[in-house]
């Protein structure tokens, strides 16, 4: 008689005990699911992956991620800085297809991060309701606004793939 069960889990950590490098695999009724250091995997594919880029007062509007295969879309956003921006500084997370730039892209946040509040105070801005569909060549970018003045941060950007 076998052990019944709704999933099985294995997982493979290196000698060194660090933990980096670690790999867990999930098998259960959806499928295969390889979890990595940065990446989730469903099936051989990435399924999620977070990206992040730092800033600074010298932060110009850039493309952080393109698509190079499958359908995603924005699943979260964190930002944090350690030095507050100047007057109006913010920044936006919108979704470019064809040759937009970031400026005219679509935003995927319900408001812009406002990035003179208060110093290591981690953010999680609400989404728009039907985040945008980012097929192969789209590109997510942050579009930065205001003075930036001494600034400083990071934010990250969760994609999950849908198809």
């Amino acid at each position: 008689m076998g052990y019944q069960s709704e999933s099985y889990q294995v997982v493979y950590a290196p000698g060194d005990n660090t933990g980096v490098g670690t790999v867990k695999v999930l098998l259960d009724k959806d499928g295969i699911h390889l979890y990595g250091d940065a990446q989730v995997f469903t099936n051989g594919a990435i399924a999620r992956t977070p990206v992040t880029q730092q800033f600074d007062a010298n932060a110009v509007d850039i493309a952080i991620w393109t698509a190079t295969e499958g359908v995603w879309q924005v699943e979260s956003v964190s930002e944090t800085h350690t030095v507050a921006g100047g007057s109006g500084a913010q920044v936006d997370v919108k979704v470019c297809t064809g040759t937009q730039s970031p400026s005219q892209g679509t935003t995927q946040l319900g408001a812009v991060i406002d990035l003179t509040t208060a110093a290591n105070t981690p953010k999680s801005p609400a989404l728009i309701a039907s985040p945008t569909h980012i097929n192969p060549n789209d590109r997510v970018a942050l579009d930065f606004g205001g003075t930036l003045t001494s600034l400083q941060g990071s934010i990250t950007v969760n994609l999950k793939r849908i198809a």
